[in-house]
């Protein structure tokens, strides 16, 4: 069975390095969230949605930041009380209750680096065991690990740099 995404080609099962790579994901979210072509009115492109179901590049930005965040939050409780069950994070709701659409794309380009440096730092901060603390999310009782988690979170956020970049072309009308 591969664990490679066949949309953005990540691989989970190769990641060698996750607190690294969850660490350079904040330079990698800058560009789209910062830089516009001459004329552009990049704000009004980021919030954009491509179709009325599919989130604009802002608010996947915005997902990216809060998922990070969370995810770091729930490490660290994971580390500290081993089995530790979670809510479920309804990101859809998140999206409008945050008003991910209406919020400035450089203050979430720069939240995202702040999010993604913090969560590798504690990542690095990891002895080999707390890799595998488990915790569940208490819904569904789905069990994940410190490692399956920032794997995930790996992939989620690489996965959403596709989806800014389609978000952006779409909204460019190409």
């Amino acid at each position: 069975m591969t664990s490679e995404c066949p949309e953005c080609r990540f691989d989970s099962a190769t990641a060698t390095d996750v607190a690294g790579d969850i660490d350079a994901l904040g330079r990698k979210f800058a560009a789209p969230l910062t830089r516009y072509l001459p004329g552009e009115d990049g704000p009004a492109l980021l919030r954009t949605r491509p179709e009325p179901a599919v989130w604009s590049p802002l608010e996947y930005a915005c997902h990216v930041r809060d998922l990070l965040r969370l995810f770091d939050e729930r490490t660290r409780a994971m580390v500290a009380e081993p089995g530790v069950a979670f809510p479920s994070w309804d990101h859809d709701a998140a999206v409008i209750q945050d008003s991910y659409n209406d919020q400035d794309p450089a203050q979430v380009a720069d939240d995202i680096a702040t999010a993604t440096s913090d969560y590798a730092q504690t990542l690095r901060g990891l002895d080999g065991a707390a890799w595998e603390a488990p915790g569940r999310r208490s819904g569904d009782g789905q069990e994940f690990t410190v490692d399956s988690l920032a794997r995930y979170g790996l992939h989620e956020a690489k996965h959403h740099q596709l989806d800014i970049g389609r978000g952006l072309r779409a909204a460019r009308g190409r």
